[in-house]
């Protein structure tokens, strides 16, 4: 049975994207993704190189009488920018996105629908199966990590040209906070990377004597 979002024209374009919204691809986490779309264009009998820097690229010879046409070139990332709302459980590296029709718009629940560029792969993919289409030359090019150029850590993402976090940490980190004199949700740890650690790139700890600490951005809250 079709889902909502498969129901929407042009087929071929909403079909690729309702599969590529189960396929968890935040920057950094690619694996997935490639591989969907490797085996995508193997499938269909066309030239499919993994380049060293993990680029994709296919190859789709023209159609009859079109040899002659200039190449056309067609480029898509195939990262999403992972962010959810506050009260949202999402696991953007293992939980697919859930789509659905909202009026005119579709839209994700509670999360980024990955739609930029999503929907750029998916005509893609549409435009490389199309057995009715004529076409000259193709080369579809779907490139590693270009939504960010950064590093995705958890849950926020970590610019390492100006050794920065450019995300701020969720706002939900200020209760567990003491002292609001310093505000700052772009740090790390505290930071303090080498006394403290954050696992989850939300709130930090540190181990002392007698048990745990626990902080948001910079304050210490002793627990239990």
């Amino acid at each position: 049975m079709k889902s909502e979002i498969e129901t929407l024209q042009p087929e071929a374009v909403w079909r690729h994207f309702n599969a590529i919204c189960k396929i968890p691809r935040p920057s950094g986490h690619l694996e997935k993704i490639t591989q969907y779309i490797l085996d995508f264009g193997k499938n269909l009998g066309l030239e499919t190189v993994l380049d060293e820097a993990g680029n994709v690229l296919i190859r789709k010879p023209a159609t009859p009488d079109m040899e002659n046409r200039k190449p056309v070139v067609l480029q898509g990332h195939m990262d999403m920018v992972p962010q959810k709302n506050a009260d949202k459980v999402h696991n953007f590296e293992t939980d697919p996105i859930t789509s659905y029709i909202d009026g005119e718009w579709v839209t994700a629940n509670g999360t980024t629908l990955g739609a930029d560029n999503g929907i750029g792969i998916s005509s893609i993919l549409a435009i490389l199966e199309s057995e009715t289409l004529k076409h000259g030359p193709l080369e579809a090019l779907f490139t590693y990590d270009e939504e960010t150029g950064m590093y995705y850590l958890k849950s926020r993402y970590y610019q390492p040209e100006i050794c920065r976090f450019i995300s701020a940490d969720d706002e939900d980190v200020l209760s567990v906070k003491t002292d609001f004199d310093d505000c700052n949700l772009y740090a790390y740890c505290d930071n303090d990377p080498i006394s403290r650690l954050d696992e989850t790139g939300d709130v930090w700890q540190a181990a002392l004597a007698g048990g745990w600490v626990i902080g948001g951005s910079n304050a210490w809250n002793p627990v239990g």
